[in-house]
């Protein structure tokens, strides 16, 4: 049997969301995984009581979100574990989502899962948000995360030896989880499949600075200068991302116009795009297919 983790990083920010994390932890079907956490200024003992009838190891860290990211990467690297699962401790999830996601990785080496989105009560507003876009079992190769992203570390399980030292991020990257992947998928070419039959339920609440938001002109421009920072640190990899980070600056001086960006946003909202992936939301202006960019002023 191959040895299996589930991993989480659980902060003072997310403490009211432990019950339902280590509840549905303990109700999946699949009993032999142990809880490595990453515990940013959290009470020990109470993670112990909360997570009563687990096999857990707690790790006691400080830093930046990126910084324990790394951390993070650094123990599964050095660590024995074959099978990692990821789940972020705001979130909870099916019942089969460990045992769904480590028959999968026998034939592959990533698993994405759907999320449902709930709000910060857990009550369900969409289910499979991913599927209203995504067929079960779609195979997710570099091409397809080049200008969006389903991939983070709440939704993920992997295979140990995808992972290296290349991978650790700057400080200052917004898009952690986007760009770990993006590097994982152009340099090592793994096999990773997209699945709907073991979900997370997604939590959108204010906490969640990633979430699967309305769309706005602030959410644009902010998304457009993530964008720009993602692709400035990928760059020396390929030009692919160097060509892209020239398209989004320009896009990021054409919005500093409000007209401009009002007509902008008319136009994102009218797109066939209803259920933006994740930073989806900034698209180049000679993607609007539909429609001539002459009409943009």
């Amino acid at each position: 049997m191959k040895k299996v983790c589930f991993v989480s990083v659980v902060h003072q920010n997310n403490e009211d969301f432990l019950v339902d994390f280590f509840n549905s932890l303990r109700a999946q079907s699949f009993k032999y995984f142990e809880v490595i956490l990453f515990n940013d200024g959290c009470d020990n003992n109470n993670l112990i009581k909360l997570s009563k009838g687990l096999n857990i190891t707690i790790f006691d860290v400080k830093g930046s979100p990126n910084e324990i990211r790394n951390e993070m990467i650094l123990f599964l690297i050095e660590s024995d574990f074959e099978y990692c699962v990821f789940g972020d401790a705001d979130d909870f999830f099916e019942k089969n989502r460990i045992e769904e996601n480590i028959n999968f990785l026998s034939n592959y080496d990533i698993v994405v899962n759907d999320v449902h989105l709930v709000n910060s009560e857990g009550e369900l507003i969409k289910k499979n948000y991913f599927s209203n876009r995504l067929y079960n079992r779609s195979i997710i190769d570099f091409d397809f995360i080049l200008d969006k992203n389903i991939f983070g570390l709440g939704n993920t399980a992997i295979r140990t030896n995808v992972l290296c030292e290349s991978l650790l991020v700057s400080s200052s990257i917004v898009a952690v989880d986007w760009y770990v992947f993006s590097k994982i998928l152009y340099v090592t070419k793994p096999r990773a499949i997209f699945i709907n039959t073991s979900s997370i339920f997604y939590r959108q609440y204010y906490g969640n600075m990633i979430g699967l938001s309305k769309l706005s002109l602030e959410k644009v421009r902010f998304v457009v200068n993530v964008k720009i920072e993602h692709y400035k640190y990928l760059s020396p990899l390929d030009n692919v991302f160097k060509n892209k980070l020239n398209k989004y600056s320009r896009l990021n001086s054409f919005l500093e116009n409000n007209e401009n960006a009002r007509v902008y946003l008319d136009k994102t909202k009218n797109t066939d795009k209803k259920c933006f992936f994740w930073w989806e939301e900034a698209i180049l202006i000679e993607e609007f297919n539909y429609e001539s960019t002459n009409n943009f002023k």
